[in-house]
């Protein structure tokens, strides 16, 4: 109710994706060590292939689908959307790179890499695109004391983005850079805190439409910025235990605000206890908790609507049996089953988070 009026029916509309997705990825590369007095280097170079097709087809109506009343809901079938014609969408990237891991008087490591794509991105009824992006990475480590490891890095990216929008065109390719530092601290040999500073932007950047909450566009640039804190600790009998923490403002380009449904704060404390039954055979189970701090998304001068989606904390847990070079986990998310809501958006939609969820997989080591 607002103002004296009652909205009591809203409108039904239809919008239905039908998609078939093939995919093939191949990565081989070549390892060169050469050890000298005082360097050591490790070369690394190879050759990765992708390979991506879509073929769909969308159906959309608004305006024929029969009201529902939103106190007394009662779904009756409506006009039947018509197809729009199929897009076929084959997006290849080839991608040379190399990578050179120089040890110097084991006191300092440095890594310098670069990388090559060649991209194409073939869409019905466009133009094919073709992208050709050289991108650099650089790191520098150095032990100035025992135990005591500040590092630096920079790094560039270059990611084609697959699928279509719902009006069946493609994304231009995502760029980004990223500035890193941080301290390495290992107080005692069974003990590793890490402390890092980092500074990331992407370009072409997917966001909703705010015109069309179905559908994304590419919004300029974002920019992260925040802290991570991670320690770990091996206790006696095969007792370990992981706590992180990060610190995270994330903004868009033209915005002066936290970036919609991206929390500030999230936390982690996981623990893992072993068993070995035989040398060759050992149980392992492990739990933890997990904390993902509120997310703000709208902003009263664009919608009127500024929706907040509450913090939560769930209960994750694993338990693993590793016989020799095999290895069969089970993974349970959100094991107490809490229910939540992972994200609400401008329009009032939210989207509830996991129920409890068993994974299971079985591993080989060569």
């Amino acid at each position: 109710q607002a103002h004296g009026f009652h909205f009591d029916t809203v409108q039904m509309p239809i919008n239905i994706m039908d998609a078939h997705y093939r995919s093939f990825d191949s990565d081989n590369n070549l390892q060169f060590d050469l050890n000298t007095s005082r360097f050591t280097q490790r070369i690394l170079v190879g050759v990765d292939y992708s390979w991506f097709r879509q073929l769909s087809r969308q159906a959309f109506d608004y305006l024929t689908v029969n009201p529902i009343d939103i106190y007394n809901p009662v779904y009756t079938p409506g006009t039947v959307a018509d197809y729009g014609p199929l897009t076929r969408q084959v997006l290849v990237d080839t991608g040379i790179y190399g990578q050179d891991q120089i040890r110097f008087d084991d006191r300092a490591s440095l890594v310098l890499g670069v990388r090559h794509d060649h991209v194409s991105n073939e869409n019905t009824d466009q133009p094919t695109g073709i992208n050709n992006v050289t991108t650099y990475r650089a790191g520098l480590t150095v032990d100035v004391a025992k135990g005591f490891s500040p590092y630096v890095s920079y790094s560039e990216s270059f990611t084609p983005v697959s699928g279509l929008s719902q009006f069946g065109q493609t994304y231009q390719p995502l760029f980004g850079k990223s500035y890193e530092g941080g301290v390495k601290w290992q107080p005692v040999s069974a003990a590793m805190v890490r402390l890092t500073y980092f500074d990331i932007t992407e370009r072409n950047h997917l966001v909703p439409d705010p015109s069309q909450p179905l559908n994304s566009i590419q919004a300029g640039d974002v920019n992260a910025r925040g802290l991570e804190l991670q320690g770990n600790y091996n206790l006696a009998r095969d007792l370990s235990l992981s706590v992180a923490y990060s610190h995270l403002t994330s903004k868009l380009s033209g915005q002066d605000r936290q970036q919609d449904g991206i929390p500030k704060d999230t936390a982690s404390i996981f623990a893992t206890k072993a068993l070995h039954l035989r040398d060759d055979v050992a149980v392992r189970f492990g739990g933890g908790v997990r904390y993902v701090g509120q997310q703000i998304s709208g902003d009263t001068t664009e919608f009127s609507l500024r929706v907040t989606t509450p913090s939560y904390t769930v209960v994750d847990a694993l338990a693993a049996l590793d016989i020799r070079s095999w290895t069969l986990q089970v993974n349970a998310v959100n094991l107490l089953n809490k229910f939540y809501y992972s994200a609400c958006d401008t329009y009032g939609s939210c989207e509830n988070g996991d129920p409890r969820t068993f994974n299971v997989a079985a591993t080989y080591h060569f």
